[in-house]
C-alpha cells in the first residue's frame, strides 16, 4: 500500500519503516491508509502514523507520551511525536506497548 510513498527513500529507510509496520501488525489486523500523504494504521478510530524523513521517523501515537521518561535517549517533538533517528536502535519492546495502547 505504501510503495509509492516509500519510493523516494533508500533501502535502509524502507527497511526501518517495514520494521515499524511489522511491530504494529503484530498486535492484530489494522487498516492501512495514507492520511495527508502519511502512512497511517487504523483500528477503528484509533491510529498510529509514521512520518518518514531522510534522517529520522516521527511516530504519532497517543500512548507515546506515557513513555517519555523511559525513552530519554529519544526526542519528542513539540506535538508529542516520538522521533527516532535512523542511526538509533528501535526500542521494540516499548514501541509494542505504545502501539497496543494507541490502537486499542
Amino acid at each position: 500500500m505504501f510503495e509509492n510513498y516509500l519510493k523516494k527513500f533508500d533501502q535502509k529507510i524502507i527497511l526501518r519503516f517495514n520494521q515499524l509496520k511489522a511491530l504494529i501488525e503484530e498486535n492484530g489486523p489494522v487498516e492501512e491508509k495514507l492520511w495527508a500523504n502519511i502512512p497511517s494504521f487504523y483500528h477503528g478510530k484509533n491510529f498510529v502514523r509514521i512520518h518518514v524523513f531522510k534522517t529520522h521517523v516521527n511516530i504519532e501515537a497517543n500512548a507515546s507520551s506515557e513513555y517519555q521518561d523511559i525513552l530519554k535517549d529519544y526526542r519528542f517533538t513539540p506535538k508529542g511525536m516520538l522521533s527516532i533517528r535512523h542511526d538509533q536502535e528501535l526500542p521494540n519492546d516499548i514501541l509494542k506497548k505504545i502501539f497496543i495502547k494507541s490502537l486499542m
